[in-house]
């Protein structure tokens, strides 16, 4: 994107290490009932966070921010079946 586009976001290095650092503190979360729900209780925003993602940073940051949304999805359905 350029800057003449019209959503053209000016963004630091600090924003984008803030943003994967929120998803890397979901991925450390432990694997119990509690972190099982409050990772399926975000899914529901992992498409807006992907979205924006993509929006913000580019295509390589859209990606990762999918397969950390498709991971962290995983880990949510596989702890509920620890049940």
């Amino acid at each position: 994107m350029d800057n003449t586009s019209p959503v053209y976001v000016d963004t630091t290095q600090r924003g984008f290490y803030r943003f994967f650092g929120v998803m890397v503190v979901l991925l450390l979360l432990p694997p119990c009932t509690d972190a099982a729900l409050y990772v399926l209780l975000l899914m529901p925003f992992a498409t807006l966070l992907i979205w924006a993602s993509g929006l913000l940073f580019g295509r390589l940051a859209m990606l990762l921010a999918a397969l950390l949304s498709l991971y962290l999805a995983i880990y949510g359905f596989i702890a509920l079946l620890k049940f």
